[in-house]
């Protein structure tokens, strides 16, 4: 049987543990599918910013809990621990089924929180003041189950998922009538994106005989969401300037930072393309009208390119610079009923 104070050193290893990951998750380190996690909100907040708050009250309710041994903090600290631990069951959930992909990070906050709770239930829960053993024992079981079933509902009622800018119906390409859809998804600032970016230009040009095809911002990164607008604007611009203003974007964003508006204005200009910036509410809506159309599809890296018959619900998905090549967009499309 461990002491109490070896218990009470791997309970502040795990404190420890959750608090620096919920520092991490601020500081996008993270890449692919895992950053979607982040960008999640809860009760309006970014995950980390919540997570960094529960922490830091967690940390200091064991503190007290340490000194009071029996009392109401103690209480307060295991019920918020089963808490957490009913969240995290919901975060997790989430990973799976609606992100597909996982977040180390946050899988490591969510074993630090099930040790903790875990500990907790060791050093004894809290205290009753309830005579019968087997009357208390069900007390303290009900508590806890309602703690994590209150923790789970919360999560369940405060999580949303990020907006997702995507283009409106009049930013398309190619033969607008066919019912043959490329849907075209990368970040900015991926670098498997800018890998893949020539095969998919390559490859415009005769997929747009035959199917219709959009780009879609995916943003993995915080610094994507800043260039949503620029993006919005070219893809309801002049079409024949849209590949030369996402060149421009392109080599923007390849420096590593954030553009200002002149310097984009400036880019713009260098290639005969006058800056649109759209409105708010113009962003929303292209937000609104697509972002059920990315999920629908799956696409939950970038690059991807997803190629649908309407008509037929005929599908292909191409995931990863690897797989995506001009042979590969062109045989989809063939595939679902092209050419």
């Amino acid at each position: 049987m461990l002491q109490p104070k070896t218990l009470n050193i791997i309970s502040w290893i795990a404190l420890g543990v959750a608090f620096s990951g919920a520092i991490l998750s601020t500081l996008d380190i993270c890449t692919g599918g895992c950053n979607i996690a982040h960008q999640y909100r809860i009760f309006g907040l970014p995950f980390a910013i919540f997570g960094i708050a529960f922490m830091t009250s967690l940390i200091i309710m064991h503190w007290l809990s340490l000194r009071e041994k029996t009392g109401p903090i103690n209480a307060l600290y295991t019920m918020a621990l089963f808490s957490a631990v009913g969240a995290e069951m919901k975060f997790i959930h989430v990973q799976k089924y609606e992100i597909g992909a996982w977040c180390p990070i946050c899988i490591c906050i969510a074993i630090a929180v099930c040790v903790l709770a875990t500990l907790q239930l060791v050093k004894g829960g809290f205290h009753m003041r309830i005579k019968s053993t087997l009357l208390r024992n069900f007390a303290k079981t009900s508590a806890l189950t309602l703690a994590a079933v209150i923790g789970f509902a919360v999560s369940v009622i405060g999580i949303q998922a990020p907006v997702m800018a995507a283009p409106a119906p009049d930013a398309w390409f190619g033969k607008k009538s066919s019912p043959v859809t490329v849907y075209i998804a990368s970040d900015w600032y991926c670098s498997h994106c800018r890998i893949a970016e020539p095969q998919i230009e390559s490859a415009l040009q005769e997929l747009g005989k035959t199917a219709k095809y959009t780009f879609i911002d995916y943003p993995l990164t915080r610094a994507s969401f800043s260039i949503m607008p620029y993006h919005i604007g070219l893809l309801e611009g002049d079409k024949k300037r849209y590949l030369a203003g996402r060149q421009a974007l392109l080599a923007l964003t390849a420096r590593g930072g954030i553009p200002n508006t002149e310097q984009v204005k400036i880019a713009f200009a260098k290639k005969g393309i006058i800056l649109r910036t759209p409105e708010m509410p113009e962003q929303i809506r292209y937000a609104q009208e697509f972002g059920s159309t990315i999920k629908e599809h799956g696409i939950r890296l970038t690059p991807t390119v997803v190629v649908v018959n309407k008509k037929t619900g005929k599908k292909q998905i191409i995931e990863g610079s690897q797989d995506i090549t001009r042979t590969n967009i062109l045989a989809a499309v063939k595939a679902v009923g092209g050419r």
